[in-house]
């Protein structure tokens, strides 16, 4: 990795990660776990991680002269997602298991009653019910060290496919045959 990519990896992801850690540090001021239970907040806050990876790559590809390889974009790309991820994981670790970690348990309370209601609204049996209330409660609920870390490690998958579907838009080959005295008489 370029020193250049480098740059914009760390930028670019601070910027991400910082945004995830903002609208935590809010939401646990306010006290409502409902904030972190609204399905579209959480889709408006993935949007924004990809609009800034990229913003990321089309600035690595501007450093690069307006040429990127395929290589290069996915790099950059999969690093800045993962990098933010990395530091918004260990700030969600260190906020909801040392910081306060009843706000946690009313986190996992406010997601499993969610849970119910979205299974109760499409019908489902009681015994069902009972059933998914069993398994969340099993798993020592979302803010654990443990599930965070496997909720990072899945997230790695995510990252992946974002940063191919954003490497496949933003990168550009270069000619194999450039005309530097016209491009120098261009710029003239």
């Amino acid at each position: 990795m370029n020193s250049e990519m480098k740059k914009i990896v760390q930028n670019y992801a601070l910027v991400s990660a910082a945004i995830v850690i903002v609208y935590t540090v809010i939401g646990y001021v306010m006290g409502d776990p409902s904030l972190f239970t609204t399905w579209w907040l959480g889709i408006l806050i993935a949007v924004a991680g990809i609009v800034i990876t990229v913003l990321g790559a089309n600035k690595f590809k501007a450093s690069q002269g307006g040429f990127m390889s395929f290589k290069d974009a996915f790099m950059v790309s999969f690093l800045i997602l993962f990098v933010a991820g990395l530091i918004s994981t260990l700030f969600n670790m260190l906020m909801f298991n040392v910081i306060d970690p009843e706000f946690a348990e009313q986190l996992n309370q406010a997601i499993l009653e969610n849970t119910i209601n979205a299974i109760e609204k499409f019908g489902a049996p009681e015994a069902t019910i009972t059933e998914q209330i069993y398994k969340m409660e099993a798993q020592g609920g979302q803010f654990s060290f443990g599930n965070q870390v496997k909720s990072f490690g899945m997230g790695l998958i995510f990252y992946a496919i974002i940063a191919l579907i954003i490497a496949a838009f933003t990168k550009k080959k270069a000619p194999e045959f450039m005309d530097t005295d016209n491009a120098a008489s261009s710029e003239a």
